[in-house]
């Protein structure tokens, strides 16, 4: 690898541990079924779509367990996350607290 795939894995690995974060302290009483322990998921799964789209590769069909989907959708499929955080609260408006913190994420 070189030393800028190296930068582009680490940054990876940091959004997606980041955003586990935010989501367990924004919302410590909801279930979710977060990535612990498997958080090099998302750098992997980007990497191998990389490599494959490189390759000519034009479709995914991601099939997956609860575990970690929110990151995936947010990391890997680049869900809006005004979308994803909606989808929590839909009462949450861009002005919220929520909206400060993932500007800094992103």
């Amino acid at each position: 690898m070189t030393s800028e795939e190296k930068r582009i894995l680490l940054a990876r690995l940091v959004r997606s541990t980041r955003f586990e974060e935010y989501l367990a302290k924004k919302w410590p009483s909801e279930k979710r079924f977060g990535l612990e322990g498997c958080e090099v998921l998302i750098p992997a799964m980007k990497q191998i779509i990389d490599i494959a789209n490189s390759r000519g590769v034009e479709n995914f069909v991601i099939g997956m367990p609860h575990r970690g989907r929110l990151n995936v959708l947010a990391n890997v499929c680049r869900k809006e996350l005004e979308k994803l955080f909606n989808q929590f609260n839909p009462d949450m408006a861009p002005e919220d607290e929520v909206w400060k913190i993932v500007a800094v994420m992103w």
